[in-house]
C-alpha cells in the first residue's frame, strides 16, 4: 500500500511541473510581447516626431537653397521634385504651380519626411508639411523708356522713344528721363512719347538718387554674377527662347547681335544695323544707335556718373550724351523687364498658409 501512494505522488508532480512551465512560458511570452509593443509604440512616437522634423527641415532647405539643390529655372516650372537627405531620413519635396497672376506665381510646396523603420518588414514613419509660396521676380525702378544721366541727343525725326508699356500691364512712364542740364536735345522735329514725354530729373546728383542703382557693385561684378563676361567669354546663342542671360562687357562694346536678358556695359555701347535687344540695358557711358534697331524693356545710360565725386561737373566736362541716329525704337516693356529680372527673384512664403500632415494635393 505504501508503494502505491508514492507512485501516485510521482504521477501528480509531472503534470504540475509541466503546467508551471507552460504558465511561465506564457508569462514570459506575454512579457516579451508587451515589451516589444511598448518599444514599437515608443519608436512610433519618436519616429513621427523625427519625421516631422525631417519634413520641416526639408521645406526650409528648399525655400532657402532651391538653386543649390539643382533647381535653377526662373521662374520655376509647373512641377519640381527633389529628395533631400536629412539625418537618418529623407525629405521628399514637391512644388506645384497652382495659380498665375501676371508676373506673380503661387505654388504649393509639400515636404514629406521619411524615416525608415528599424525592421525592413515594417513601414517607414511619414509626416508631411506644406506651405504656399509666391515667386516674385526681382524689381528695377524704371523711370523712362530711356534714362540717361549724361543727357540724350536724337538726330532726325524718325523712330520712337517711348514710355507707354508695350506689354499693356503697367502705367506709362516717361519717354526720356535726364538731368537738366544736359537734358534732351534734338536735330529735327522729334518728340518722345510717354507720361510725361520728357522727365526733368533735376541735377545729376538728384538723377543718381532717382535711378537708385548700385553701379559700383554691378560694374565690378560684386552685386550681380554674370552669365557671360566679355571679353573672355563668347557671345551666346539665343536659340532657346527661355534663355535670359546676364551679359557683362568690360569697356566699350559694339553689340554683336540681337538678344535678350540683362546687358551690362561699363563703357560705351554701339548698336548698328537691324538688331533688337529685349530686356534691360545698363551702360556706364553713352549709347550710340545707328540704323534700324530696337531696345524693348528698359534702357539706362550714363551710369558712370555715379562713380564720380562731382558727378555734375564730370557730366558737363567729360561725358558724351547718348545719341540716337536714324529709325530708333527704344520703348518701355514691363513684361520683358520682369522676365529679365526673374533671375533675381525668389520664393516668398505666404503668411498663415503653413499646414501639417497634408499628404496629397
Amino acid at each position: 500500500m505504501k508503494a502505491t501512494v508514492e507512485l501516485g505522488r510521482a504521477g501528480f508532480a509531472m503534470p504540475l511541473a509541466i503546467l508551471v512551465i507552460v504558465v511561465l512560458a506564457i508569462s514570459l511570452t506575454g512579457a516579451f510581447s508587451m515589451s516589444t509593443s511598448e518599444r514599437m509604440a515608443v519608436w512610433n512616437m519618436e519616429a513621427q516626431q523625427e519625421a516631422f522634423q525631417i519634413a520641416q527641415a526639408g521645406l526650409e532647405e528648399f525655400l532657402q537653397n532651391r538653386e543649390g539643390l539643382g533647381l535653377t529655372d526662373s521662374p520655376p516650372g509647373a512641377l519640381e521634385e527633389v529628395d533631400i537627405p536629412i539625418g537618418r531620413g529623407t525629405a521628399q519635396v514637391v512644388m506645384e504651380l497652382i495659380r498665375t497672376d501676371g508676373s506673380d506665381r503661387t505654388y504649393v510646396i509639400r515636404s514629406t519626411g521619411v524615416l525608415p523603420a528599424p525592421r525592413e518588414t515594417d513601414p517607414p514613419a511619414l509626416r508631411t508639411v506644406a506651405q504656399l509660396a509666391v515667386f516674385q521676380p526681382g524689381t528695377i525702378d524704371v523711370k523712362a523708356g530711356w534714362t540717361s544721366l549724361t543727357g540724350l541727343h536724337k538726330n532726325g525725326a524718325a523712330g520712337t522713344i517711348g514710355g507707354h508699356d508695350r506689354c499693356g500691364v503697367e502705367p506709362s512712364v516717361a519717354g526720356v528721363a535726364a538731368p537738366t542740364p544736359p537734358g534732351l536735345t534734338t536735330s529735327g522735329p522729334f518728340s518722345p512719347t510717354g507720361t510725361p514725354a520728357v522727365a526733368n530729373m533735376g541735377s545729376v546728383q538728384n538723377g543718381i538718387g532717382e535711378v537708385g542703382i548700385d553701379w559700383d557693385g554691378i560694374s565690378n561684378m560684386t552685386a550681380i554674377t554674370p552669365t557671360v563676361t566679355l571679353p573672355g567669354g563668347s557671345w551666346p546663342s539665343f536659340a532657346n527662347p527661355n534663355y535670359w542671360p546676364v551679359i557683362h562687357a568690360s569697356g566699350d562694346l559694339s553689340l554683336p547681335g540681337s538678344g535678350r536678358g540683362i546687358l551690362i556695359v561699363t563703357g560705351d555701347l554701339t548698336v548698328n544695323g537691324a538688331m533688337t535687344w529685349e530686356g534691360i540695358v545698363l551702360v556706364g557711358g553713352s549709347i550710340t544707335g545707328n540704323g534700324n534697331n530696337a531696345i524693348y524693356g528698359a534702357t539706362i545710360s550714363g551710369l558712370n556718373a555715379i562713380l564720380q565725386n562731382n558727378p555734375q561737373g564730370w557730366v558737363m566736362a567729360n561725358a558724351n550724351p547718348a545719341v540716337g541716329n536714324g529709325t530708333k525704337r527704344i520703348e518701355y516693356d514691363s513684361c520683358l523687364v520682369a522676365q529679365a529680372m526673374s533671375a533675381f527673384g525668389g520664393l516668398r512664403p505666404m503668411e498663415n498658409t503653413w499646414m501639417d500632415n497634408w499628404q496629397t494635393w
